[in-house]
């Protein structure tokens, strides 16, 4: 039937790489036989079945739709043949409310735009973020284009500007 049974799940597809914007559906999905659209009562596109957990029962998981998702992932396989997604440098502390960065990486965009150990990052170019949805709303932007990320330092708010790569860059091409 395709029911939705639980919002924001955590789907890890290896030990660097945790996704947590995926709805959790009842939507049988046979191996090898993902990308289906999800559809709502309307027969509207809504999510794409994504992959299964076959240790969780089989359980399936659907990406959400999202036009910029769809047309930044669309223009990287048409430019390269692959899917490229941004970049820029920092690791963060889970919570549902807030992303706090921990680390921020050398020679990345992050040390660039003077990010810091402890900043928090509520926002993307003014609209909220948070640990759900970061990297969600962060590939919806293309390789070298500047975002601003909406920070909390201490007792302010700033907005810093930072130029997105690929990870593979570990140092600038100006």
């Amino acid at each position: 039937m395709g029911i939705i049974n639980s919002k924001n799940q955590k789907f890890k597809i290896d030990d660097n790489r945790t996704y947590v914007w995926f709805l959790q559906t009842s939507t049988a999905i046979e191996p090898g036989f993902s990308w289906g659209p999800l559809l709502d009562i309307y027969g509207e596109v809504i999510w794409i079945n994504t992959a299964i957990d076959n240790i969780e029962y089989w359980a399936s998981y659907s990406l959400p739709i999202n036009q910029e998702f769809v047309n930044q992932t669309i223009s990287s396989i048409k430019e390269s043949g692959k899917i490229i997604r941004p970049y820029i440098g920092i690791k963060y502390e889970m919570n549902s409310l807030w992303l706090l960065i921990t680390e921020v990486e050398e020679n990345s965009p992050a040390q660039d735009a003077w990010l810091q150990i402890w900043d928090i990052i509520y926002g993307i170019n003014d609209i909220p973020t948070n640990y759900n949805n970061f990297l969600y709303q962060l590939y919806t932007y293309k390789v070298d284009k500047e975002i601003v990320l909406n920070i909390k330092r201490g007792n302010f708010n700033e907005d810093l500007q930072i130029k997105l790569w690929i990870k593979e860059n570990s140092q600038k091409t100006d």
